[in-house]
């Protein structure tokens, strides 16, 4: 399943947990649950209240936990070899974040917005590995090619351009180099006439590469008048490939103090989650 898709399917969850998190503490028989219970046999005898250590909440937490700890099977994939050949490696990463989306979800409707004590730890551990979750894979997406692919791929996307070219011989190849610069700029790239620029700190880095994909997302570059059709898209495919190939090796830079970041919280937040349940179990609080 691609990302959109799960995208999408977390925040259907998301809503549907807000409306019965909010029924439950309000009108609790106008929910999902509410109606269940009324309805249904096997349902009767549950038990509505949202408090700690209820059947809800309970369910919530153990969900949650067995959630997040499916987004070890990526971990696990990339290391065992007998797991490598079970799905494409992106879609493992897709369901990885899904998880990492859904767990946390989950989790916080299970401490019903409310949290102190050592659990604290665990839960703000949780939420610091899911945004930086979020940040890890634009980093992913950003060296997910070879530098050598991405400038084969923006040298076919110049080729291309050059074909477009002679399509408009009125049209000077200075104006050529100027929509191609100006394009590279609008995906947030810098002008490839700086080859000994200082590579951009991490703010300058994300702020570009991020308000240029917004850009991308909703816009394209301008042309000059006259340029045949096609161009557009050709351009945008070409400003996108070379601004990737341009901060390459920064975004592989900063990827890798990602994973010194976002792996340690990890372990702290599975820790004092672990101490929390063995805690919950002895002594049923």
């Amino acid at each position: 399943m691609s990302l959109r898709k799960y995208t999408y399917l977390w925040l259907f969850l998301c809503l549907v947990l807000t409306y019965e998190f909010l029924m439950l503490n309000s009108r609790p028989m106008d929910g999902l649950l509410g109606y269940l219970k009324a309805n249904v046999p096997d349902f009767k005898s549950l038990n509505l209240s949202p408090e700690a250590g209820r059947p809800i909440s309970l369910f919530l937490g153990w969900s949650g936990i067995g959630v997040m700890l499916l987004t070890n099977l990526y971990v696990l994939r990339k290391r065992l070899p007998f797991l490598k050949k079970m799905g494409s490696l992106s879609g493992s990463l897709n369901f990885h974040i899904f998880c990492g989306l859904l767990g946390p979800t989950l989790i916080v409707f299970h401490t019903g917005f409310r949290v102190h004590g050592l659990v604290a730890i665990s839960f703000w551990s949780m939420m610091i590995v899911a945004a930086s979750g979020v940040i890890g894979r634009y980093f992913y997406v950003q060296v997910a090619k070879k530098r050598s692919e991405l400038d084969k791929e923006a040298e076919l996307y110049e080729k291309s351009l050059r074909e477009l070219q002679k399509q408009a011989p009125s049209i000077a190849a200075e104006a050529w180099e100027k929509v191609k610069i100006a394009a590279l700029r609008f995906a947030g790239g810098r002008v490839l006439a700086q080859p000994k620029m200082t590579p951009p700190g991490f703010v300058t880095l994300m702020s570009v590469s991020l308000l240029g994909d917004l850009r991308l997302a909703f816009s394209s570059p301008s042309l000059a008048s006259g340029m045949p059709r096609g161009t557009r898209n050709v351009l945008r495919q070409y400003a996108i490939t070379k601004r990737r190939a341009l901060f390459f090796e920064t975004f592989k830079q900063y990827l890798g103090y990602w994973h010194s970041f976002h792996i340690p919280f990890a372990f702290l937040m599975y820790i004092v989650a672990a101490i929390h349940i063995v805690t919950a179990l002895i002594f049923a609080v």
